[in-house]
C-alpha cells in the first residue's frame, strides 16, 4: 500500500497476495493459549475512552482507535485458534473488503495518490476489531453508563467552545459543525434508547436523560440542520416498531422536549428560513455566487452541479479519488459552473467532497 501497483501484473500480484493474507487468518492455529487477561482490560479501558473521548479531544479518539486496531491483530494473529463465521457476517466481511478494494483498483486507474485510500483502509481494519470485540465479553451496563456520561461530556464541551472559545457554531475538534452535530444527534439517541432500555432503574433513566439533555444542546449550539431529518425518521421507526410508544408518557414527554428544544432554542429554523431564501433566489435569478450571501445552500447546489457534470463525463470509471477539486477549478474556468467563491486564487474553495456522500462515491469512483 506504500507504491500503489500502477501496472496490471502489479496488480495480480497484489491481488493474490491480499488474497492469500485472508486466507491465512482463518487457518486455526496449533497452539492452545489464551490472550493475558491484561489485554482485555487494557480494551475495555480502551472501548469506555473511545466514546469519552468522542469529540472533546483532538486526537484522542483516533489514538484510542489505532490501540484497538494493534490489539485486534495481534488476537487474530497469535491467538485466535479457528475464526467461526455465519453466512450474514461473510457477507458484511465481503462488502468491507470490497469497498476497501474498488477504492483501490480506481486509484490504480486514476494514479491517485496513496493518501486518497487512507479512509478506505479503514474498512478493511474493521475486519478483525470486529472479530475481536465479538469474543471478549463485555459488561452491557458499564458501556452504558459509558455512553450516557459521554453525552453529558459532549454538551459540557459545546457549552465550553460556544461560551468560552467563541465558537459561534460549535465545531470542537471536528473539521465541520455538520460533523460535530452529526456525532452529538448520535449520542442523544444512544440516550434516548438507553432512556427506555432499564425501566426499573431510576438512576438509570435520570442518567440517560440527563444524557439526552447534554446530546441536544450540542446539537442545538452546532447549528446543523442535517440532524432535523433525524429526529422525526428515528421517531418514526420506534412508532412503528413499538406500538405502545403512542400510549407511554415517557416516550412522548422525550419526544415532546426535544421537538420544543430544538425548534425554539437552537437558531436552526432561522437558518432554514435563510435556506429556504437562498434556494429562491437561485431559482429565480440563476446560480451566482455573491459576498453578501451568508448561506451554505447555493455553494453546495453548485458543487452538486459540478459532481453530476463529472458523473455525465466519467459514469463508469469516476474522475478519480484525488481529481475532484482539479475537476471542480476546471468546470469554473469554462464556465460550466459559477464560482464557490468571488476569489481567483482559490474559486472552488478548496471543495474536494461534494457535500452528498452518494455524489461523491459516484463522481470519484464511477457507478
Amino acid at each position: 500500500l506504500f507504491k500503489l501497483p500502477h501496472t496490471f501484473l502489479r496488480y495480480i500480484i497484489f491481488s493474490f497476495g491480499f488474497s492469500l493474507m485472508f486466507y491465512s487468518f482463518s487457518l486455526p492455529l496449533k497452539k492452545d493459549t489464551e490472550p493475558h487477561s491484561m489485554i482485555k482490560n487494557i480494551s475495555l479501558i480502551l472501548i469506555a475512552l473511545y466514546f469519552l473521548l468522542n469529540l472533546i479531544t483532538s486526537n484522542g479518539l483516533s489514538l484510542v482507535s489505532l490501540l484497538l486496531t494493534m490489539i485486534s491483530l495481534y488476537y487474530i494473529i497469535f491467538f485466535k485458534r479457528k475464526i467461526f463465521i455465519n453466512i450474514n457476517e461473510k457477507i458484511l466481511m465481503f462488502l468491507l473488503i470490497l469497498i476497501f478494494y474498488y477504492a483501490l483498483w480506481s486509484s490504480v486507474t486514476h494514479d491517485s495518490n496513496v493518501r486518497e485510500l487512507d479512509n478506505y483502509t479503514r474498512f478493511l481494519f474493521a475486519i478483525p476489531l470486529y472479530l475481536f470485540l465479538r469474543d471478549i465479553k463485555i459488561k452491557l451496563e458499564l458501556v452504558f453508563i459509558v455512553i450516557n456520561i459521554s453525552s453529558i461530556l459532549i454538551g459540557l464541551y459545546a457549552l465550553y467552545a460556544s461560551l468560552i472559545d467563541g465558537q459561534s457554531r460549535v465545531y470542537g475538534h471536528m473539521s465541520t459543525s455538520t460533523i460535530y452535530g452529526n456525532i452529538s444527534m448520535l449520542h442523544f439517541f444512544f440516550s434516548f434508547i438507553l432512556f427506555n432500555y432499564d425501566k426499573n432503574s431510576s438512576k438509570s433513566a435520570i442518567l440517560s436523560l440527563l444524557g439526552m439533555l447534554f446530546a441536544i444542546l450540542a446539537v442545538m449550539l452546532s447549528g446543523s440542520r442535517g440532524p432535523l431529518l433525524a429526529i422525526p425518521l428515528v421517531f418514526l421507526f420506534f412508532l412503528i416498531k413499538n406500538k405502545t410508544f403512542l400510549f407511554n408518557i415517557r416516550y412522548i414527554a422525550a419526544a415532546l422536549l426535544t421537538v420544543i428544544l430544538f425548534s425554539y432554542l437552537s437558531g436552526v429554523s432561522d437558518r432554514v428560513i435563510d435556506g429556504y431564501n437562498d434556494i429562491k433566489l437561485g431559482s429565480n435569478n440563476g446560480l451566482t455566487t455573491s459576498w453578501k450571501s451568508t448561506g451554505s445552500i447555493i455553494p453546495r447546489i453548485i458543487v452538486w452541479k459540478g459532481s453530476i457534470n463529472m458523473i455525465k463525463e466519467s459514469p463508469y470509471l469516476g474522475v478519480g479519488l484525488d481529481k475532484f477539486n482539479e475537476n471542480l477549478v476546471n468546470q469554473i474556468n469554462n464556465k460550466d459552473i459559477p464560482a464557490i467563491r468571488i476569489d481567483s486564487s482559490n474559486p472552488s474553495a478548496g471543495f474536494n467532497h461534494a457535500h452528498n456522500q452518494y455524489l461523491d462515491l459516484f463522481a470519484k469512483t464511477g457507478v
